[in-house]
Formats: C-alpha cells, sequence, structure tokens
C-alpha cells in the first residue's frame, strides 16, 4: 500500500516538473540528479545491503552493542567517504563539471547539488536499518509519504512562485536533510526502546560490515549504472535536451509491469 502510494505521489511530481520547467531546464535537472545520484551509490559502498544482513543478526539481547557498533561504522564510512568527495568537488571547483556538463546551467546544477551524494548515501543506509528496527509504520511515513509530498510540494511553489531551476535544486538539498533528519529521530526511539547501549571499540564490527558490504558495491554499481547512466550519456554528447525527452517519458514506462516470456514446453 505504501508503495502505490509513493508511485502516485512521485508520478504526480514527475508531470507538474515536466510542465513547471522548460526542456532544457528540465533536461539539466535530471542529468544532475543522475549523476549525483551515480556517485552516491558509490559514497554508499554497499553498506545499505550490508546492513540489512547484520542489523537482524545483532538484533537481540546481548549483542545489541554490536547493532550500535555497526550503524556506528556504516554511518562513519560513509560520512568520512562523502566529506573526501565534497572536499574533492570544492577543491577542483570548475575543472570537473565540463568533463560531463554541456552548458552552464548543467555544470551550476552538478555544484549545488554535490551535497546530495552523502545525504542520499546516508538516506539508503538509514532506510534499511528503520526497516528492521522502526517497522513499516516509519518507512511508510518516511519513505512512501513523506519524501514524495515533499517533492511535489517543492515542484509545485517552484511553479506559483517562478522559482528558477537552480533555486529548485537547492529545495531538493534542504528536503534530503530533512529526510535524513527524519530518520534519525526514527531510529533514536527505536534504538531506546531496545535499550542499545553505546558501543566501545569491542563492539565496533569493523570487519563484518565492510567484508560484506564491499561485494554489495559492484552490486550497487550494476543497479545505479542501469538507472543512471542513459541520461548522463545523453547529456554528455546530445545536450541537457535530449536528457529531457528521455527522463520526461522514463518514469511512465517503469509503471508498465514487464512480462516473463518462457518458451513453450515440448
Amino acid at each position: 500500500a505504501g508503495r502505490l502510494v509513493a508511485i502516485v505521489l512521485n508520478l504526480a511530481s514527475h508531470v507538474a516538473l515536466v510542465r513547471v520547467l522548460v526542456p532544457e531546464d528540465y533536461g539539466s535537472l535530471s542529468f544532475a540528479l543522475a549523476l549525483t545520484g551515480l556517485v552516491a551509490n558509490v559514497n554508499l559502498m554497499g553498506l545499505a545491503r550490508a546492513m540489512s544482513r547484520l542489523v537482524p543478526l545483532f538484533d537481540a539481547p546481548g549483542t545489541r552493542a554490536r547493532l550500535g557498533g555497526a550503524l556506528a561504522v556504516a554511518v562513519g564510512t560513509i560520512a568520512l567517504l562523502g566529506a573526501v568527495l565534497l572536499t574533492l568537488g570544492v577543491a577542483f571547483d570548475g575543472r570537473w563539471q565540463p568533463l560531463f556538463a554541456s552548458n552552464d546551467t548543467s555544470a551550476r546544477l552538478l555544484t549545488l547539488l554535490l551535497v546530495l551524494v552523502p545525504l542520499t548515501a546516508v538516506d539508503a543506509m538509514l532506510e534499511v536499518v528503520a526497516a528492521a528496527t522502526a517497522g513499516a509504520r516509519a518507512v511508510f511515513f518516511r519513505r512512501h509519504l513523506m519524501t514524495p509530498l515533499l517533492r511535489l510540494g517543492l515542484v509545485l511553489l517552484a511553479g506559483f512562485l517562478g522559482w528558477s531551476v537552480e533555486t529548485l535544486a537547492l529545495g531538493y538539498v534542504a528536503a534530503g536533510a530533512v529526510g535524513v533528519a527524519a530518520y534519525a529521530l526514527i531510529l533514536r526511539g527505536a534504538l531506546r526502546e531496545r535499550d542499545v547501549p553505546r558501543p566501545g571499540r569491542a563492539d565496533l564490527p569493523l570487519r563484518s560490515v565492510w567484508g560484506y558490504a564491499a561485494p554489495m558495491l559492484v552490486v550497487d554499481l550494476a543497479g545505479g549504472s542501469i538507472l543512471h547512466l542513459p541520461a548522463i550519456a545523453r547529456e554528455r554528447f546530445h545536450g541537457s535536451a535530449a536528457v529531457a525527452g528521455l527522463r520526461a517519458v522514463l518514469p511512465l514506462a517503469t509503471l508498465v509491469p514487464a512480462s516473463e516470456t518462457r518458451r513453450p514446453r515440448r
């Protein structure tokens, strides 16, 4: 039910966004979101899949200190790598954007949305932890209701108030920060209910977390590439208008269920 609500709200947000922005601005924004989304998969380091496995294992009396330790390791890894990526992006500002962007608007949006890389990675990791500890109701509110409503509200405000695409991009960053803060509050209550103690040095399962996450990075990059690389390639070789033509219809196409074709038995 939550996924159905999210599909309807996201489709409404997408249609409104296509109508509000001119094709070039919509293409530039879609490209910037695609590139930052792909880099966020690198920043995530497969830790979301690792935590989906480790949280249920550690969520038991006697091992909950390791649950807090695993969460600390995952958040710390993402934050450290995200800080490195942001530092490199700022240090080489103006040099790396032209390698991907075909125009100034796309380059500016890349700079504005760079902070979404660690926010998206942390959000994805906290989502699986919340699903395992806080229950379906919290995930329904945060993922399937709060995020789509925030995005729909931003797009409607952009249309009514005449925001530029840069202002809308800053709104996306603010919405990402609000989403991470909401997950932090949800997890704070869930961990307190379980009496999860503060982990000590011996309770940091570095080998378990990183060892399980490393091969999962390949899986995340494969899935992210299928989703995001077409828009990045269209921007680089054909421009923002070509990206707009692709991304405008893609959400509608994904609503059509794929049917499995089987060979008849002999």
